[in-house]
């Protein structure tokens, strides 16, 4: 019996990066999309920093409820995961997109469309193992204990 719950615990958890690989994947999406229209219609020097703004709320927003609900399927109180993964979401935003999209754009001369895609591959992997341990950490039951 323990053997069986050991191989459905390794299966649930083999799923658990894919999973978030994939709710990271259309946060993205929904974020560079955002951002490249939002880059265009706003214009000028500063556009970039502008355009960052909302296509970066829409897409938290997006990837908060996919890894809450889907991914790690938390049972943690909502409005504490909220304020724990946009604290966390803030100082990642501010990292992302003024030290190194600014890094990528100012000084190697890299095109915005492609800064933003690096800057949330260095991001990716600290990201996950935060939200897994403690923004969307499972509480234990009391027949966990045992």
């Amino acid at each position: 019996m323990k053997l069986k719950n050991l191989i459905h615990e390794i299966r649930e958890k083999g799923l658990e990066p894919f999973k978030y690989l994939i709710s990271s994947g259309v946060a993205f999406l929904i974020n560079w999309f955002l951002f490249m229209i939002l880059d265009k219609l706003i214009g000028g020097r500063l556009s970039w920093e502008f355009a960052t703004i909302p296509a970066w709320l829409i897409s938290s927003l997006t990837n908060f409820t996919m890894n809450r609900v889907w991914v790690f399927r938390s049972n943690s109180s909502l409005w504490k995961a909220l304020t724990e993964y946009y604290s966390l979401a803030v100082v990642v935003y501010l990292i992302k997109t003024f030290v190194i999209m600014e890094f990528c754009s100012r000084v190697l001369r890299i095109d915005p469309s492609l800064s933003m895609p690096i800057a949330e591959v260095v991001l990716f992997v600290c990201n996950y193992f935060i939200q897994k341990k403690w923004i969307f950490r499972k509480k234990k039951n009391e027949s966990d204990k045992t």
